[in-house]
C-alpha cells in the first residue's frame, strides 16, 4: 500500500477548491483513522493517484513555458508553511511521492 506522508496528507487541501470539497474533507476527518471506511475514503480523496500517473509526472511542467520547474512548489513554499503541518496544500506535487506512492515509482527517473 501507499505510505501517507505528511505532504500527501496535506494535499487534501485541494478539496477546498471545489464546491462541496469542504464537506468531503469534514466527513473524512470525522471518521476513525483506524477504520476501513477512513482508509478507503482517504485513498479516494487523494488528488493524484495510480489511475492517471502521467498527471503527476507532467503536472508542474504543464505550467512552465519550456523551462524546468525543478519542483517549484516544494522549493518556494514559505518556511512557516513548510514547518506547520496543520496547513493544507492546494494542487501541488512533491518529489517524495515518487518514493512513497507505489503507482508513481516506475516514473521516478522521469520526474
Amino acid at each position: 500500500g501507499e505510505i501517507v506522508s505528511p505532504s500527501r496528507l496535506r494535499s487534501l487541501g485541494h478539496l477546498l477548491g471545489s464546491d462541496n470539497g469542504w464537506r468531503e474533507l469534514y466527513y473524512l476527518l470525522e471518521k476513525d483513522p483506524a477504520s476501513t471506511a477512513f482508509r478507503y475514503d482517504l485513498a479516494a480523496a487523494m488528488p493524484f493517484d495510480g489511475r492517471n500517473p502521467l498527471y503527476y509526472v507532467l503536472h508542474e511542467s504543464s505550467y512552465a513555458d519550456g523551462v524546468v520547474t525543478d519542483w517549484s512548489a516544494e522549493r518556494t513554499q514559505p518556511e512557516d508553511f513548510r514547518t506547520d503541518t496543520s496547513l493544507l496544500y492546494g494542487e501541488h506535487v512533491w518529489a517524495e511521492w515518487a518514493d512513497t506512492v507505489p503507482a508513481f515509482q516506475p516514473w521516478k527517473d522521469v520526474v
